[in-house]
């Protein structure tokens, strides 16, 4: 089963068919001495070869096996006799192949040549190129299949390595050179053409300087490689057809087994592009320097001692120094106090250290006339593996920006107050509507007509709607406005209390409601939470699809910046070109005569989850239905602040 050529095989081989003939045509007495001397000349060949000799019979019984296939298998003759015990030797992937071969022999077509593997008792497998030969009867009918196996493992695996890195060193990406030691070129990958444009035809045996740019070679660089020793540079080549390239090489000496040189091995990387990128960066960095002093924003560049290396024009302004003269300067110059300086160093360094930003709002003096102006300050370090290049500072003077939102706020809470008294105010003419509506109803009796009964039933409903959306909108003006202190909020409590108080319509839609455990604590007012929620969970229940009792969830999960709290359900779901409207007010998507509702609720749970320093969002629900999305920042506000977080 392979290809074989041995000195004690082959002739094995060409003497079998001579020793069977010798026993069935010689004489009774020249048979035995023939028995005799073929046994013995059998075991002296199965004997003296390492190789593998097997012999099968027509039916597949091992006949005999040489000492070298009884130490391969691990078993002796006598072990495996039975039909086709042989099989164990083989894998079994190859196994019907291999009893291919044996059923053409034994039909007389013997398939000379053949390779496969053969499996060691311990698992391992080595491959054998095996030569058959067929002993046939006086009919010509197979009488034993003689196999000869060569192990070719080790061969076969250096010829694969060999090959791997012949196609390794023709595919690489890196042009490679062999020359002698005067430096004439006996090989170049590939790759060589391709950035230089000469055919290995156009190299052989030509100088390997052909391929420079004609100046002159590093000084370096012949001594070190007839030193034995390995030289390292960039070279500076021109192509074929014109231009030039840049190739970072190595070259180290090939010595054969008595450490005389015989060749160098040049390997060459094309960094053309890295020297483009590298005098791009230069000039990237001139463009850097201009965008940094023409920025409106103050930028510095702080030591670690917290001295000022270099500062633009915008942070000299910021600070009334003069540009040049900055560096050097302590940053203690511009804190208002000495405690504030230490107490800002104390909060922002390990932040900076941890590679984070850390941003925060400072009272600064200005060096020119000392005035306290309101700065944004954000710091980081430039370098995280490299600290000592120091911290870059922004710094955005935010004087006039917070008496602008002072003033803004002051008249959001004037517009907020009008909007409670108005809201509050109108209510009394309302109820009066109401009431008279009431009086007309009752003294017109059993006696009205059917129109002026719908009227007035138009009338006390529109006064109705009236009414809720006045409360919708007092409810508005006042979330964030009437805060309560500020406290640690179990929102489990918040949720069961909730649903505690939607009990009645949980019960009557037969709604399904699963909570999930461990509900997080926020910091914020328990209140305006609890509003959200009922509010978030109420129309959970009103919004379900006719004859399809509501199915809510509520669930949380972590973030990196604090928690999400989600309500979902499997309702009439939301248009996605609608998302965002529905959270301003007065905004209803579907009709008073579908749902009943103000458009009120979503806006004041957007006002609550803002206030309380995350956001609200709505987006689908897996399935159908939709999914409320509230964050909440971590424990922002300690209990009993008021306020924004």
């Amino acid at each position: 089963m392979g290809i074989l050529h041995s000195s004690v095989a082959l002739p094995f081989l060409l003497a079998l068919p001579l020793l069977f003939a010798a026993a069935r045509w010689g004489g009774r007495r020249c048979r035995a001495a023939a028995r005799r001397a073929d046994a013995a000349l059998l075991d002296t060949l199965f004997s003296a070869t390492d190789t593998l000799i097997v012999m099968i019979d027509r039916q597949g019984r091992l006949a005999r096996m040489n000492r070298a296939a009884e130490a391969f298998t691990g078993c002796r003759l006598e072990e495996v006799r039975a039909p086709f015990a042989w099989r164990r030797f083989l894998p079994p992937e190859q196994r019907q192949a291999v009893e291919a071969v044996f059923a053409k022999a034994v039909r007389g077509d013997v398939v000379h040549r053949f390779k496969n593997e053969w499996v060691r008792p311990d698992g391992t497998r080595r491959l054998f190129n095996w030569t058959n030969n067929i002993i046939r009867d006086e009919a010509g009918q197979m009488l034993y299949l003689v196999t000869i196996g060569t192990d070719v493992t080790d061969r076969t695996l250096l010829s694969t390595r060999l090959r791997l890195f012949s196609n390794a060193v023709e595919q690489v990406p890196l042009a490679v050179l062999i020359t002698d030691l005067d430096g004439r070129i006996d090989y170049a990958n590939p790759f060589v053409r391709t950035v230089s444009g000469y055919a290995m035809e156009e190299l052989a045996g030509r100088p390997a300087a052909m391929l420079g740019n004609g100046g002159p070679q590093p000084a370096d660089l012949w001594p070190a490689l007839r030193a034995g020793r390995i030289w390292s540079g960039d070279f500076l080549n021109r192509r074929k057809e014109g231009g030039s390239y840049w190739l970072a090489t190595t070259i180290f000496p090939v010595t054969d087994e008595a450490g005389g040189l015989t060749h160098f091995v040049s390997i060459g990387e094309d960094v053309t592009q890295r020297k483009q990128s590298q005098a791009a960066l230069a000039e990237a960095h001139a463009q850097l320097e201009a965008v940094l002093d023409n920025t409106p924003v103050g930028i510095a560049i702080i030591a670690l001692d917290r001295t000022l290396l270099r500062v633009n024009r915008a942070f000299a302004e910021t600070f009334g120094l003069p540009q040049e003269g900055a560096a050097g300067l302590s940053t203690r110059l511009f804190y208002s106090s000495e405690a504030e300086f230490e107490a800002l160093g104390r909060a922002a360094y390990p932040q900076v250290a941890a590679g984070r930003t850390f941003t925060t709002q400072v009272p600064m003096r200005r060096q020119d006339d000392g005035r306290i102006i309101t700065v944004t300050l954000a710091a980081r370090l430039i370098n995280e593996a490299a600290p000592a290049l120091g911290v870059v500072w922004s710094a955005e003077d935010i004087t006039e920006r917070l008496a602008a939102e002072r003033r803004l706020a002051q008249a959001n809470e004037d517009l907020a107050q009008f909007a409670y008294v108005a809201s509050h105010d109108l209510r009394q003419p309302l109820r009066m509507v109401s009431s008279y509506v009431a009086l007309i109803e009752r003294h017109l009796g059993e006696g009205i007509d059917a129109d002026l009964k719908t009227f007035i039933t138009y009338a006390r409903d529109g006064a109705k709607r009236m009414d809720a959306l006045i409360l919708g909108l007092l409810d508005y003006s006042r979330t964030s406005r009437d805060a309560n202190p500020w406290q640690d909020v179990n929102l489990a409590e918040v949720v069961a209390q909730c649903l505690h108080d939607l009990q009645m319509a949980v019960n009557e839609s037969g709604a399904e409601v699963r909570v999930a455990e461990g509900l997080p604590h926020v910091a914020g007012d328990a209140i305006e939470l609890a509003r959200l929620f009922q509010n978030l969970i109420g129309n959970a229940l009103k919004y379900h699809r006719p004859g399809c009792p509501p199915r809510i969830g509520i669930d949380w999960e972590e973030d990196a910046d604090g928690w999400r709290v989600a309500v979902r359900d499997h309702g009439i779901g939301i248009d996605p070109g609608q998302r965002e409207r529905v959270f301003g007010i007065f905004q209803r998507l579907v009709t008073q005569e579908q749902y009943e509702g103000t458009g009120i609720g979503l806006a004041v749970c957007k006002k609550i989850a803002e206030h309380h320093g995350g956001r609200i969002w709505v987006e689908p629900a897996p399935g159908e239905g939709c999914r409320f999305v509230v964050s909440f920042p971590r424990m922002a506000a300690r209990a009993g602040e008021s306020g924004r977080p």
